[in-house]
């Protein structure tokens, strides 16, 4: 697939508006209609072709590599946005042409295109009972693009290690309105952030008597409110020592070694951002011969930016808060790939211009400190 779709549907619609023409003429020429029908025909098969091929792609999209699933994706919102606008238009002009009375004279045409126009009808046309074959496509490519997208999440979420607190806020939401009762949705609340009662804390009857026989409100402040008198016996909430002290096992050999392991990983992480940092604009493919730390940066850095990206024909430009960076990605504009060699392997996918420079921590927003 080196583009989007190689038959639109709105050139679709274009020859039914030719064959509109005719039907609507008092004597239309057979060997035109005959023409217009075999064009008709031709671009119907290729778009019903490649449209499949998209879905079909996007459904094993999983499968390839992060620059080949972005492609699919954009193939697919471009399929999705395109039937959408131009379907019920093609059915409006079907119909017309089917109340000039055009089924009877491709039957005196030549038999088989009418039932080539009946397939193409049911692909645009909605039944009471049954979608059109166009919406069927467009929710079956909705909904392979939504799984695909998971996908890439879950896995950039499980490459750096992170926590998708968006993905765990939509999941409780998800609970929230799948509840059967209020009573159900509460239980979740208390058991999500943890609003529950002091558990280990008792008071004696006594003192609830007292405190009943105040009248207080209940919506008193608590700093207005008497106070809760309570007795302690301090020997309830001691355990008897038996032995002396037990022993304390020092971890301080343990505690150095991490704490040495995570200055090295820092200093690593540091070194290979300074391969891209405050270097001007360089190109992804002049990067060549990245070791393991670089390349692990290297594609921290690309993922920041590309999930602010929203049309990949324009740049994007994002602060990293860890190190304070801003990285701006260019699209080089030459349809060329970049294939930089790592020590992992080769990373490939679209070329870009990138540029990355270390900013003051005062110019980062203060929701990314």
């Amino acid at each position: 697939m080196s583009g989007y779709l190689s038959t639109e549907p709105a050139d679709l619609r274009t020859a039914l508006e030719e064959i509109r023409e005719l039907a609507l003429q008092n004597e239309p020429d057979s060997a035109r209609i005959r023409r217009s029908m075999l064009v008709l025909r031709a671009l119907f098969e290729d778009l019903t072709v490649n449209a499949q091929n998209i879905v079909d792609r996007i459904d094993q999209g999983h499968e390839l590599p992060p620059s080949e699933t972005r492609r699919l994706i954009e193939y697919g919102k471009h399929l999705i946005g395109a039937l959408q606008l131009e379907s019920d238009r093609i059915a409006g002009v079907i119909l017309e042409i089917e109340a000039a009375g055009f089924e009877h004279r491709l039957q005196d045409i030549e038999s088989q295109w009418q039932s080539q126009w009946h397939l193409f009808r049911q692909w645009f046309v909605a039944q009471p009972d049954s979608p059109s074959t166009s919406q069927i496509l467009r929710d079956s490519a909705s909904a392979s693009i939504a799984k695909l997208l998971r996908h890439i999440r879950n896995h950039r979420d499980h490459r750096i290690g992170g926590i998708d607190r968006t993905a765990d806020f939509l999941i409780l939401a998800q609970w929230f309105a799948e509840s059967a009762s209020d009573d159900d949705a509460h239980r979740i609340w208390h058991a999500a952030f943890g609003l529950n009662t002091a558990r280990h804390w008792t008071i004696d009857d006594a003192s609830l008597d007292d405190r009943e026989s105040q009248h207080i409100p209940v919506d008193i402040s608590w700093k207005d409110a008497p106070p809760l008198k309570t007795s302690i016996d301090p020997r309830r909430y001691s355990t008897p020592s038996a032995g002396g002290l037990s022993r304390i096992i020092d971890r301080s050999a343990e505690k150095e070694k991490l704490a040495a392991s995570s200055r090295e990983e820092a200093e690593r992480l540091l070194q290979a951002q300074q391969r891209f940092c405050n270097n001007g604009r360089i190109r992804l493919s002049d990067l060549q011969n990245l070791d393991g730390s670089e390349f692990e940066r290297l594609l921290d850095l690309l993922a920041e930016a590309m999930s602010a990206r929203v049309d990949s024909a324009e740049p994007v430009e994002v602060i990293f808060a860890d190190g304070g960076l801003r990285i701006r990605l260019e699209p080089s504009g030459e349809n060329r790939e970049a294939f930089i060699r790592t020590s992992e392997g080769i990373l490939r996918g679209p070329d870009h211009w990138m540029s990355i420079e270390q900013i003051p921590t005062s110019e980062v927003p203060e929701v990314l400190r």
